[in-house]
């Protein structure tokens, strides 16, 4: 999906003011994290964000902030435009299937997971206006739309660090769930990757 980072970052900007603008938040807003490997023995992976001169970030708990937060990308799938007119091809659209993992202290934020995901949802759903999205060369929407909510913290544990159960680091205090959101971007299939000026 082109620009994928730079829509995680807008997003991210919209969700620290929109869901996190109350004094009671410290929120560590990372980008798109990928999981890999935590050393060569053990099949475990931590969540890291790749720089695109490789290096790595670790993305997940980090207990100075009260709020972690990051972004994956499930998969991305090219689907037919429904606003193409008649033989043009020239709109094209893709979808990607994305999650963010989130990571809280509840009794420094005093809300629970869902009220939680509710504050969350509400800065993630979006329809970017053509003024946030001009700098996008050929792209001519951007929309995000906020999914289900998986609030069983264990589970959520084990599909992003492939460890067992006891290892779950998560205490009392702490919420732990992944939420998972539909990107849709439209984009001109000429001018996406060729041009600068469309």
């Amino acid at each position: 999906m082109p620009y994928i980072t730079e829509i995680i970052d807008a997003i991210n900007d919209r969700m620290k003011q929109v869901s996190f603008n109350a004094p009671q938040f410290n929120v560590s807003l990372q980008g798109l994290s990928n999981l890999l490997p935590r050393n060569a023995e053990s099949q475990d992976t931590i969540p890291a964000v790749i720089s695109l001169d490789g290096t790595s970030e670790f993305s997940g708990f980090d207990d100075r902030f009260n709020v972690v937060i990051y972004h994956r990308c499930l998969s991305t799938e090219q689907v037919e435009n429904p606003n193409q007119f008649g033989d043009s091809n020239s709109l094209g659209r893709e979808q990607a299937r994305m999650r963010l993992v989130v990571y809280a202290n509840r009794k420094q934020i005093q809300e629970n997971e869902q009220s939680l995901a509710f504050r969350i949802a509400r800065g993630l759903s979006v329809q970017f206006a053509k003024s946030e999205i001009s700098s996008y060369t050929g792209v001519k929407g951007i929309a995000v739309d906020a999914g289900s909510s998986n609030f069983d913290g264990v589970s959520v544990f084990t599909q992003e660090y492939k460890m067992p159960v006891n290892a779950y680091p998560v205490q009392p205090e702490h919420i732990y769930f992944a939420m998972d959101y539909e990107m849709t971007i439209d984009y001109d299939v000429n001018c996406i990757s060729s041009c600068s000026p469309c």
